[in-house]
């Protein structure tokens, strides 16, 4: 505040001075200039050298950092000062080289791995029966073809549903674990290979593997191990029809790593409770790069066909 009063101050006298040279006032100002680059660089003290290194790092520019901070080296070679400032140097550049050698690798994994989706397709995906989703998890034990469904047990008996003649089912048997009391369910499609991409056939519908008891499976009582508000771990059983003529045919069973279907509850229904969803949740086409973070196979049957 004070140079800049002075400087006005200098201005004024000599605007108002009828008898001030051209060439005076020139001397004038450098004169000043000298005079402000004298007082900068009293300032450039090795200890207000370093303060400003470490402000500038603490505001993420690195870069100013160590403009200032070899300025402080080679102005103060000899200083307590130069010789924090040189590891702090050190450590930044050894910072962004192992940065750029990151960059570089994943950069090169990244083509690498996008060369060899090119050239193997499908074929690069590989099965996996434990996948989380939406911070639970999904862990698939069985996986089949039959004629049969089986669902909700209880004591000796259970419910079966048996496919058309011309259809078959794709069965599962997972459980889903999961620390939210009403966590939404994915979604399970059957897709077709055909033409370097995978078709919807069909989505798999949920039911319950067990019930404590068939009052409970009528919805006279509470059956607390079959809701998420009391336990972390349900078993279900799974089913979605296909057309026979698909059996021989190369199907991908592809799970949705995120939660849709939700808890319905129905009075009128045997069993009272049930996993349904609003609508379509899995895409009707698919292609290998659906696979990155979106959706993950479960099973491909006759893989071989590929």
């Amino acid at each position: 505040m004070k140079k800049g009063l002075l400087w006005l101050s200098l201005v004024l006298i000599i605007v108002s001075c009828d008898n001030f040279s051209r060439d005076e006032y020139e001397a004038l100002q450098k004169e000043n200039q000298a005079l402000k680059e004298q007082v900068e660089e009293l300032q450039n003290t090795p200890t207000n050298l370093l303060a400003l290194g470490h402000e500038l790092i603490a505001n993420n520019r690195n870069d100013s950092a160590k403009v200032v901070l070899n300025k402080l080296i080679k102005k103060f070679p000899s200083s307590p000062e130069a010789s924090e400032a040189e590891g702090i140097v050190n450590k930044i550049e050894k910072a962004e080289k192992e940065a750029r050698e990151k960059a570089e690798k994943e950069s090169k994994e990244k083509a690498e791995k996008e060369a060899q989706k090119r050239a193997l397709g499908f074929k690069i995906l590989k099965e996996s029966t434990n996948i989380t989703f939406d911070n639970n998890t999904a862990n698939i034990k069985s996986i089949s073809m039959g004629k049969r469904w089986v669902s909700d047990a209880y004591d000796d008996s259970w419910h079966y549903q048996d496919a058309e003649k011309d259809e078959i089912f794709v069965l599962t048997k997972l459980s889903i674990t999961s620390k939210d009391k009403d966590p939404k369910l994915p979604p399970i499609g059957v897709y077709s290979y055909s033409n370097g991409k995978l078709v919807k056939l069909s989505e798999m519908s949920y039911r319950f593997s067990r019930w404590a008891g068939y009052g409970e499976y009528l919805g006279n009582y509470a059956d607390y191990g079959n809701d998420f508000a009391h336990t972390s771990t349900i078993s279900f059983s799974n089913a979605a029809a296909i057309k026979k003529s698909y059996q021989n045919e190369v199907i991908f069973v592809v799970m949705k790593k995120t939660g849709c279907l939700e808890r319905h509850a129905s009075i009128l229904s045997n069993p009272p409770v049930g996993y349904v969803s609003n609508g379509s949740d899995m895409a009707s086409n698919l292609t290998v790069d659906d696979f990155d973070s979106q959706y993950q196979v479960v099973k491909i049957f006759n893989k071989n066909k590929l």
